[in-house]
Order: structure tokens, then C-alpha cells, then sequence
């Protein structure tokens, strides 16, 4: 049980990673939207479309993520610390509003990967006040610790890759010429670190599998998986000080990356899922398989699966690229509203609908393989990605069928990711409402 004192710090962060993954949601609509073929001839601003897509992959990835980490990080945290949790809440706050608010101050939309970015003050300030809030949480000191050692391990893994990532950015930063074009500039600053920051997230993910199956099973002491999660963030610092032994841009720095994240990113994955089914067992598995987190993750296990085999069949930059991320990220997503279900009842809040909550999972997972399916077979096809209207130059039967699939996908996807924040934020408001009911009749006798 979740101590009572956490209960608001807890709420708070749910609170950010919510606004994030709703603001998101609400872009990817208008994203979908102008990819859709007949549809997207209505969109045809080319601005509207890049900066949606900046502040969608900023606040899913980033935002969200980050938030839902420094969450879990508050669970394991062994003594109170209001102040210090407000005060980093506070700045994570204030940076997304600036984030999100930025495309008012204006600035072109420059669509690198992994951190596409505004090129705003507004944005580029919001960005940095919300990391300095996410890093101080994360590595304030703490005497004393709770949780499993287990969930405590991975936790620490994925905040020191984290900070990796922000090392090699800042080692980058100091090394790259200001003189280069934009596009250039910002895929070289963030390569390395964009790369890296997906080995937290995947720790991110296996935490969650961990505190579910933990919750659920009450696992014995597992020192096998204790040090695959310790172990699993030697590569990321490996990849914090490369910019220092090849230069940003040069052909190793870039392979140097790629081959980090093609081998070392995935292959805790195997080992942790290896290391629960012997803790537990197959048919505990299947005896327990009607409790909602459980089948989050068995969901986001075979979203993994699938995203990695996309991830082997990319040739060349088109939207397998994509196709890939969507399905890791539809895994992590998973694992996260699992989680979810998982900590309301510790919280104090009882679920409005079993069955709804089942649906929204089983919805959300179909919608984002169909979502990957229509990006891969797209991508197959030659169909170029960070374009939309007519730009796309869908001309085949094919192509059009490939990519009503992925619009089809993505509001499917979406409508059970918007049923996932209505369902968390409906029970916790009803059982808010019904709390001061009974304090307002107390008061009344």
C-alpha cells in the first residue's frame, strides 16, 4: 500500500503525465488527419502540420514519459520531502505550459529525430525548465528507500541513462559548429542522447512489468534480474562520453549509436522477461490472466516483439521508421496503463469499470498494431515520412489502402488512449466528489 503522506506528490505527477499524453492525443488526431488520403486535402498547411508533429513527439516521448518515470521514482522514495517534490513539479509544470504555448511566439518547426524542436526561446526555455524539474527529482538525495529492491534497481537504471543522454548532449553542444543549417545542427546535438534515451525508457517499461507481476505474485528475492537492471545502464554511460573519442557527424559517431541502440538497447528485454516467467511460472500466468495490468503486459510484450522485428526490416529513411517507434512506444504505452489500474486501488480510488478498463486496453494495444501494419506497408511502398496532403504524392491503390490503414490504426489507437485518461481522471474526480459529500453530511450532523 502506497503511504498516505505520497498519495498527493503521486497524483500530482499523474496529473502532468495526463495533460501531456491529452495535449499529445490531441495533435496526433490533427496529425492522423492530414495523412489520411481524401481527408488530408484539407490540411494543406504545411506549418500546422510540422508543428504539430514537434510538440506530439516532444510531449509523448518526453513529457510523458519523463513524467510517469518521476512518478515511479516518488513510490521508492524513504522519506517525505513535500517541498523538494513541489518545487520540482512546479518547474516540470511550468516548461510544458511554455512548450506548449510556444507556437504563439512563432518559430520554424525543424523535424530531426528524436527531438524535433521549435525554434522559439519560448519553446527551447519551457524544454530546459522541465528537465532541470524531472533531474532534480530524480537524483535528490534520499537517506532512506522503499519499494522492492527490484523496482528500486530499475528505477535508479533509468534515471543514470537519462542523465547519459543529457551528458552526451551537453558534450555534443560544445563541439558542434553553430554555423551549420538547422536540420544539420539539432539531428547532430541530439543523435547521440536521442539514442540513448531510449534505454530508459525500455527500463521504464520493465519496471512496470515488475511492479505488476510483484504486486500480483509477490515474487521471492530474484538476484539474476537484480543485476541484469543494474548492468542494463553500462552502455548508455558508455554512449555519454562518445562525442569525446568522435567527433558529432563523423561516420563512427553516428554507427557508434546506431549499433547501441540496434544490440544493446533490446537485450535486457529477453533476460527480464526470461528471469519473470521462471519467478513465476506459466501457468500462475495464465490461472491470473483475467486481471487487467497483467494483460497490459502481456500486450506490451507482443507490441515489443513487433516493434523489434519492424525495427529489422527498415531500409532507408521512410515510415518503417516510424512503424518501429510507434510499436515500442504502443509497448511502453501498455505497460504505463497497467500501472495504472494497478496503483489506483493503492491510492484509495476504486475503478468505475472493470469491463471498460479491459476494452480501453484491449482497444488501445488493436488500434496500434493496425497503426504499425499501415506505416510498414507505406513505408514498403516508398510513401516518405514528416509529410502530409498532397505532398505524400499517394498516387497507387496500394498506397492509399496502406495509409487509410494507418489513419484507421491511429484513431483507434487514440480513442482508447483518450478512454484511458477519462476512466483514471472520472474515478479519481467521482471519489474526490464523494469524499466531500460525506464531509459536507458529517458537518450537517
Amino acid at each position: 500500500m502506497i503511504k498516505q503522506s505520497y498519495n498527493r506528490q503521486i497524483r500530482g505527477w499523474m496529473v502532468l503525465a495526463g495533460f501531456a499524453l491529452f495535449v499529445a492525443n490531441c495533435l496526433a488526431v490533427v496529425l492522423v488527419l492530414s495523412r489520411m488520403p481524401v481527408v488530408s486535402e484539407w490540411f494543406d498547411s504545411s506549418r500546422v502540420f510540422a508543428t504539430s508533429l514537434v510538440l506530439h513527439v516532444d510531449l509523448s516521448l518526453y513529457i510523458w514519459l519523463m513524467a510517469v518515470l518521476a512518478m515511479l521514482a516518488t513510490q521508492v522514495k524513504g522519506e517525505h520531502q513535500p517541498k523538494i517534490d513541489r518545487l520540482c513539479r512546479y518547474l516540470c509544470f511550468g516548461g510544458t505550459f511554455l512548450m506548449v504555448l510556444s507556437p504563439i511566439a512563432g518559430g520554424d518547426a525543424v523535424l530531426t529525430n528524436y527531438f524535433p524542436v521549435l525554434r522559439s526561446p519560448l519553446f527551447m526555455v519551457g524544454a530546459g525548465i522541465y528537465l532541470c524539474g524531472i533531474l532534480l527529482h530524480l537524483f535528490w538525495p534520499s537517506v532512506s528507500s522503499l519499494g522492492s529492491p527490484l523496482l528500486r534497481a530499475g528505477i535508479r537504471s533509468s534515471s543514470i541513462c537519462l542523465l547519459a543522454a543529457v551528458v552526451a548532449v551537453m558534450l555534443s553542444f560544445s563541439q558542434i559548429s553553430v554555423d551549420l543549417a538547422a536540420v544539420n545542427y539539432y539531428e547532430l546535438l541530439f543523435w547521440g542522447g536521442g539514442h540513448i534515451v531510449q534505454q530508459s525508457y525500455l527500463l521504464l517499461m520493465f519496471c512496470c512489468w515488475i511492479l505488476i507481476v510483484e504486486s500480483i505474485f509477490k515474487l521471492d528475492q530474484q538476484p539474476l534480474l537484480l543485476w541484469i537492471l543494474r548492468l542494463a545502464a553500462l552502455p548508455a554511460l558508455a554512449g555519454a562520453f562518445v562525442p569525446l573519442v568522435y567527433a558529432p557527424g563523423s561516420v563512427e559517431f553516428r554507427d557508434f549509436y546506431t549499433l547501441l541502440m540496434r544490440y544493446a538497447s533490446w537485450l535486457p528485454a529477453p533476460l527480464v522477461v526470461f528471469c519473470l516467467l521462471r519467478a513465476v511460472g506459466v501457468r500462475k500466468l495464465v490461472s491470473r490472466f483475467e486481471c487487467i495490468p497483467l494483460q497490459a503486459v502481456s500486450l506490451s510484450l507482443a507490441m515489443l516483439v513487433i516493434g523489434l522485428i519492424v525495427g529489422a526490416l527498415i531500409r532507408g529513411d521512410n515510415l518503417q521508421v516510424p512503424a518501429h517507434y510507434h510499436a515500442v512506444t504502443g509497448a511502453i504505452n501498455l505497460a504505463i496503463m497497467g500501472v495504472g489500474y494497478l496503483i489506483l486501488p493503492e491510492l484509495g480510488y476504486r475503478l468505475i469499470s472493470e469491463r471498460l478498463a479491459a476494452l480501453q486496453i484491449k482497444l488501445y494495444a488493436g488500434g496500434v498494431f493496425l497503426l504499425v501494419v499501415g506505416l510498414a506497408w507505406s513505408g514498403h511502398l516508398g510513401v516518405s515520412r514528416k509529410v502530409a496532403g498532397a505532398e505524400q504524392g499517394l498516387s497507387s491503390i496500394n498506397e492509399h489502402l496502406a495509409m487509410s490503414l494507418m489513419a484507421a490504426g491511429g484513431l483507434i489507437a487514440l480513442l482508447g488512449s483518450f478512454l484511458f485518461l477519462g476512466i483514471l481522471f472520472q474515478t479519481m474526480r467521482l471519489i474526490k466528489q464523494s469524499a466531500l459529500s460525506s464531509e459536507y453530511q458529517a458537518r450537517r450532523v
